[in-house]
């Protein structure tokens, strides 16, 4: 297994499809500039992790516009068979490590509440959940979870 940053639109769009599937609803047209302005920009990483050189996880993160010292953890996504080795760990370590060597002193994910697996693996890094919750879709909230560096 391997991590590296995102930058062939078509092989991301593929493991799109199957996020999508599971619990996104962006169009192919959303992804594909996502992923684009991922690859041109120096304040977000996209990161993939790959398997036999396919691409099976991917993970973003963000440096706050305004507040530089803020990063905004986005989207990490696993393919179930590729679950349970730990690449959503390795995944979360490389967004930290790249927030941090970009001046983040903070992290913040909105995790959809009752996603165990997401809630574990942010509590194992060290994250804490705030009370703070919002609308993610008519049948489910997201929660904030925050970090210090």
């Amino acid at each position: 297994m391997r991590l590296r940053q995102a930058y062939l639109v078509e092989q991301v769009l593929d493991l799109r499809a199957a996020a999508i599937a599971e619990w996104l609803s962006h169009d192919e047209s959303w992804w594909a500039g996502f992923i684009s302005h991922a690859e041109h920009s120096s304040d977000q990483l996209l990161v993939v992790a790959e398997m036999d050189d396919v691409v099976v996880g991917m993970a973003r993160v963000a440096i706050d516009s305004d507040n530089h010292e803020l990063s905004h953890f986005g989207m990490l996504y696993v393919e179930a068979p590729a679950r349970g080795q730990g690449l959503g760990r390795e995944l979360l370590a490389a967004r930290e490590a790249w927030a941090r060597e970009h001046g983040a002193l903070a992290g913040e994910a909105w995790i959809t509440v009752g996603q165990t697996v997401s809630e574990e693996l942010h509590r194992s890094a060290g994250w804490l959940e705030s009370s703070e919750l919002r609308p993610a879709s008519a049948r489910s909230s997201e929660q904030i979870w925050r970090i210090e560096w």
